[in-house]
């Protein structure tokens, strides 16, 4: 009897200690600052024994808090998709110590540093991110600029407060005027709080674009249009800064993100889900080329518009396009070259992870021509042996045409792609049915919208590209 007592002890003590390493968490913590100690608030998500996961640090506004609405939404968010965050008060804010006469920008991006070497030493946490709303936007941005591209996945700006510089060159902060060439001792701002005049000193000359732009990461900036704190071209600039910024200009939007907050931090989450969630996508930094016809080198647009070019671009991935506009999968062309079943050989990289055939349309348009549908499929079954010994290892998927523009052509295309599906079908090869698409290529208005010219029923714009990314990402992410 005491043996069985003490193993259900045993089982009892491991459950408890299995829960208390997978439980969420909500952590108030007090981290060394450079006016004192800083209060912060750390959300971590569920986690199994030794599992990392990304972390936000949060940097509020001037004469903000923690604990505002604008970062609880988020925090709280992204604590249930598996990511963690910290919140804190910059010093002389909030339940931080410090003299809010002492307080200056260069001060609260040395307290952003000391959070960020905090948390870089927390053994759970990954890679990290930081998102600033006002002030914090402004103390975010430079962060990122003094520690560097790598030390960050993203930023995101919320209404960043560039204007400050400007405001103290003007000598007027929050409505309160003086002498910016002299300021005083003291600024009264009102609610017991008096700005120091190293604030002042410090702002005039603060180089904050300056040091943003040594940032080179992924970022995103959310302005309103109806801010009149801090008017959005102050966002917009760090778009022009940030090459591969993503900028949100929400209309009719004032300084706190009304009239719909939700809205807002909605925006942020997403982009946050969406910049972690690629790291641990199998698609992440692999290596992938597209063969095929117009479709894959975008006709007379350049590829970079494309659909398959932008999903590369989303995962980081070394992207190879081997598309030649006319080009089929059956017969040798003149004017565009060997035929696809010829050109894999010569064309494609060796050391692919994933190939993606994007053909059919020339073939369905010349159908007679090419010696009809057995002849189509004598060609195809070459090509696809050949790209399975070529890539042994890789992930091979096929894409289909469009539906046809007009009746005939719809006939013709539908034994292609019937023929493409049974082909593949046998090999294990995975076809994506594009005239069973989003893509209306027999609706002449849809066209007009998203095809290259009313009259063209095979290449996408780049409104038509993006709309289609999403099914064609969605099919691709499905064959991992």
């Amino acid at each position: 009897m005491k043996r069985i007592f003490v193993s259900l002890v045993f089982i009892a003590l491991s459950v408890a200690e299995l829960i208390a390493q997978t439980e969420a968490s909500r952590e108030r913590v007090r981290i060394d600052g450079d006016h004192g100690k800083l209060q912060a608030i750390i959300q971590k998500p569920a986690l199994a024994a030794g599992e990392k996961c990304p972390m936000v640090i949060f940097c509020h506004g001037f004469s903000g808090s923690k604990d505002s609405p604008l970062f609880e939404l988020i925090s709280d968010s992204l604590q249930t998709h598996g990511i963690a965050s910290v919140r804190f008060d910059f010093n002389a804010h909030g339940e931080s110590e410090g003299d809010f006469e002492q307080m200056t920008v260069p001060n609260e991006i040395a307290d952003a540093k000391n959070i960020y070497k905090y948390v870089r030493t927390l053994e759970y946490v990954g890679d990290i991110a930081i998102c600033g709303h006002s002030q914090g936007g402004v103390v975010a941005s430079m962060v990122a600029g003094e520690l560097g591209t790598d030390a960050l996945k993203a930023v995101v700006l919320m209404a960043p407060a560039a204007v400050l510089r400007d405001d103290a060159i003007r000598g007027n902060t929050f409505g309160k005027t003086y002498d910016p060439r002299n300021p005083p001792k003291t600024i009264d701002m009102g609610g017991g709080r008096k700005l120091g005049s190293d604030y002042v000193k410090t702002a005039f000359s603060l180089p904050i674009y300056e040091t943003a732009m040594k940032y080179h990461g992924d970022a995103l900036i959310v302005h309103g249009n109806a801010d009149r704190i801090v008017p959005y071209n102050y966002g917009q600039r760090y778009h022009y800064l940030w090459k591969k910024s993503r900028l949100v200009i929400l209309d009719g939007y004032d300084h706190g993100f009304g009239p719909n907050l939700k809205h807002a931090t909605d925006i942020v989450t997403q982009y946050l889900y969406d910049i972690f969630g690629k790291q641990t996508c199998p698609l992440y930094g692999k290596r992938i080329g597209f063969l095929g016809d117009s479709y894959v080198r975008n006709h007379r647009r350049p590829y970079t518009e494309a659909w398959h070019y932008k999903l590369a671009e989303k995962y980081n991935m070394k992207y190879f396009n081997y598309g030649r506009n006319g080009s089929c999968v059956t017969i040798d062309d003149p004017r565009f070259g060997n035929a696809l079943y010829k050109r894999y050989a010569t064309d494609m990289n060796d050391s692919l992870d994933y190939v993606v055939v994007i053909a059919g349309h020339n073939d369905g348009s010349r159908l007679k021509e090419i010696g009809g549908v057995k002849e189509y499929e004598k060609r195809l079954g070459e090509l696809l042996d050949g790209l399975r010994q070529r890539f042994p290892n890789a992930k091979i998927m096929w894409f289909t045409c469009w539906r046809g523009a007009n009746a005939e052509k719809a006939k013709d295309f539908q034994k292609i792609v019937k023929s493409t599906r049974k082909l593949c079908g046998k090999r294990g090869i995975p076809v994506f049915d594009a005239t069973k698409s989003c893509i209306l290529a027999d609706d002449a208005e849809f066209r007009k919208k998203y095809f290259q010219a009313p009259n063209d029923g095979a290449h996408l714009n780049s409104k038509g590209h993006d709309m289609f990314l999403p099914e064609a990402e969605k099919f691709i992410l499905n064959q991992q």
